[in-house]
Parts: C-alpha cells; sequence; structure tokens
C-alpha cells in the first residue's frame, strides 16, 4: 500500500511541474488567438492608382503609370505610434510621404509599419510603366501653321495628292487628331507616313492606332482606314527590304461617334530579318456603294508601335 501511494505521489508531482512549465515564459504559444502587427490606415501613389482598393489587411498592389513619368510619390499613413518606412528609408511624420524613382518598366516599392511589442507587417506596390511609345507625334499635338491648317510635324503625305492635317475636333489622346480634308474612292488614294521608327526583326510588332467616324446618322459603313507597315534595312529609310510593306486589309467603323482601336499584328517570321526600321501609312478613303462621298472625314489619333519582350 506505501508503495502504491508512493507511486500516486510522483504522478502528482510529475503534472505539477508541466503546469509549470506551460506558464507564461514569454513567448505566445503557436495558434493560441491572432498575431498583432502594426498597420496603415492610408495608403496612395501619386500618379496613379492601386490595385486592388486599398485595405490593411491587403499587402500587394499594382499602379499602371503613362512611360514619361519617371518617379511617384508614396503616402503611408499608418496607426498612432506606428513608424513608416519606404524601401528601408524612415518616412517624415510631417506628410508621410516619399518621392521613389521609377527603373525600367517595373519597379517594386516596399512600405514597412512597425511599432513597439507589435510584428512588422510589410506591404509592397509593383509600378508599371507603360511601354514608351516610339512613334513621334503619336496623336498630332505637334504641327506647323501653313495658312490657316496646322499640318503635323513628323508626318508626311506620300500620295501624288491630299492633305493631312491636325485638328482639334473630336480628340481622343490629347487635344488634336488628325483627318485627310478630301478622301478618294480607293484605300491607296491618301495615304500619310510616319518618321523612321527603329525596330527589332526578331521580336512580335503591334501597330495600334484610333478612328473616329462623326455621327451623322448615315451608313458608318461609307468609309473606311487601313495600315500599312514599310520595312527599310537602314535608319533613315532609304533601302527598302526586298520583303518591302506588309497592308492590313481596309477596315469600316461599326458604328457612327465611337473611336474604335485598329490595330495590325505582325509576328516576328512575318517581319524581314534585315528591317532595321519601318514607317507607318494611315490610310483612309470613301466606300461609294455605302454612301460616301469624297466630303466625307475620318479621324486619326494615338498611333503606337510595340513590341512585347
Amino acid at each position: 500500500m506505501k508503495k502504491l501511494l508512493s507511486y500516486a505521489a510522483l504522478i502528482v508531482l510529475m503534472f505539477a511541474i508541466a503546469a509549470c512549465d506551460d506558464g507564461d515564459n514569454g513567448e505566445k504559444p503557436a495558434g493560441d488567438g491572432p498575431v498583432l502587427q502594426a498597420c496603415l490606415n492610408a495608403l496612395r501613389v501619386d500618379p496613379g492608382e492601386l490595385d486592388p482598393v486599398f485595405s490593411s489587411d491587403t499587402l500587394s498592389y499594382e499602379v499602371s503609370v503613362d512611360a514619361s513619368f519617371t518617379a511617384v510619390t508614396v503616402t503611408a499613413v499608418p496607426d498612432d505610434g506606428t513608424r513608416v518606412s519606404v524601401n528601408g528609408n524612415d518616412v517624415s511624420a510631417d506628410d508621410y510621404s516619399a518621392e521613389v524613382g521609377l527603373a525600367g518598366e517595373r519597379t517594386v516599392i516596399t512600405i514597412s509599419a512597425s511599432a513597439e511589442g507589435l510584428l512588422t507587417r510589410e506591404y509592397r506596390i509593383t509600378v508599371v510603366r507603360a511601354a514608351q511609345n516610339p512613334v513621334r507625334n503619336w496623336s498630332f499635338e505637334s504641327y506647323e501653321i501653313v495658312g490657316d491648317t496646322g499640318i503635323p510635324l513628323n508626318w508626311t503625305v506620300s500620295t501624288a495628292s491630299g492633305e493631312f492635317i491636325a485638328t482639334g475636333n473630336y480628340a481622343h489622346d490629347g487635344s488634336h487628331s488628325g483627318i485627310f480634308t478630301k478622301l478618294t474612292g480607293t484605300i491607296a488614294g491618301r495615304e500619310v507616313l510616319s518618321d523612321a521608327i527603329a525596330v527589332d526583326p526578331s521580336r512580335n510588332l503591334t501597330v495600334s492606332c484610333g478612328i473616329y467616324l462623326p455621327r451623322e446618322d448615315r451608313n458608318p459603313g461609307r468609309a473606311g482606314a487601313g495600315i500599312k507597315i514599310y520595312y527599310f534595312t537602314d535608319r533613315e529609310c532609304l533601302v527598302p527590304c526586298e520583303n518591302a510593306s506588309d497592308t492590313k486589309p481596309r477596315v469600316t467603323p461599326a458604328q457612327e461617334g465611337v473611336w474604335e482601336q485598329v490595330s495590325f499584328e505582325r509576328v516576328a517570321a512575318d517581319i524581314p530579318g534585315d528591317a532595321a526600321c519601318i514607317r507607318i501609312a494611315l490610310r483612309a478613303c470613301f466606300i461609294a456603294s455605302a454612301g460616301g462621298t469624297d466630303e466625307d472625314v475620318i479621324y486619326f489619333d494615338g498611333v503606337s508601335l510595340s513590341q512585347p519582350d
């Protein structure tokens, strides 16, 4: 009996020791309630808008900006007593803002929120810059006044007759668009060429532009537009490639009074291997069978060239 009591006392003692070991040892057991973290109350980027919309519990965002921007301003407003750093540099509590330079097409910005007794929380913003558009005067904002009309710089009419001008009517990108003052009945009858644009023939290529047909409650098929690409072996565009050009078939607007995007895509296999430069041709015509006349007008804007990596 005494031996049984001794065993019982030993077991009680072991449980008591275990209970003491489970006491407060300065560390919070894993999974025992929420872990407290420092956080932000607001996060903004100028220029740009966060995607998704800011929430203190959402840690990763993306912002898109134009290629012309070389820096953005990040504003990170924390909880009281919380310190903020942007890319490792402390942010002043005066305005909680920091300017961050942009490099290349994607820049990652790290914002850290830390406070005494709380775990640090890290937010990340990826700023994506649009690819640089190499088309000069792509929205016809620059022009020379000749008589009482504006002739777009960096664009040259290649047909024997016809005039291409900048106008403030129906602009889509910026404050101007471009038009032929009088159309012909064939798509090759009116053509205006961009300046030389350097290209990499080993990469796919896309030329795009916006077209607009004014609302007149007539057949939207009364006018057509086209894109042609001329290939050259030299940077001055004096020596055509053997495969000298590619032509997108004529397209007509789907409806009046709406800007529509027209794109012409060429895969690398279709681009001459010796092409060093191209010139983009914008073309337009009226379509008599759909009620079009030489007085009809089709507007161009936002001409772009892209070669994705």
